[in-house]
């Protein structure tokens, strides 16, 4: 990654002086699952997360963070943040909304 193109995510961690390193890889679109890509980098799966982004009917979205090894139950994600359903934004939304290709989330 370019010094000079940061992310939300990294301007956050400096604002709040939070040190941190930056590590960047290549990884086939093939290879996107969360459990791919940690053994990939050779990082234990629950130390690993994915970034899921959720919609409610009115296009509202919500960010959920959980390691790799795991799944969101839907319900009790909606159930969180007071909808009564939510599902997974659309790929085709994604980047426009989120400024992040799919599996390129921080």
């Amino acid at each position: 990654m370019a010094k000079n193109k940061k992310t939300n995510a990294m301007r956050m961690l400096d604002r709040a002086k939070i040190k941190y390193e930056v590590h960047s890889f290549e990884v086939p679109e093939e290879h996107l699952s969360g459990a791919e890509v940690a053994e990939l980098i050779q990082a234990n799966v629950k130390t690993v997360f994915k970034t899921l982004v959720l919609e409610n009917t009115k296009h509202e979205h919500f960010v959920f963070v959980i390691p790799v090894s795991e799944t969101l139950d839907m319900k009790k994600a909606a159930a969180l943040v007071g909808e009564k359903k939510l599902q997974l934004m659309p790929l085709d939304n994604l980047k426009n909304v989120t400024g992040y290709i799919r599996g390129g989330c921080s």
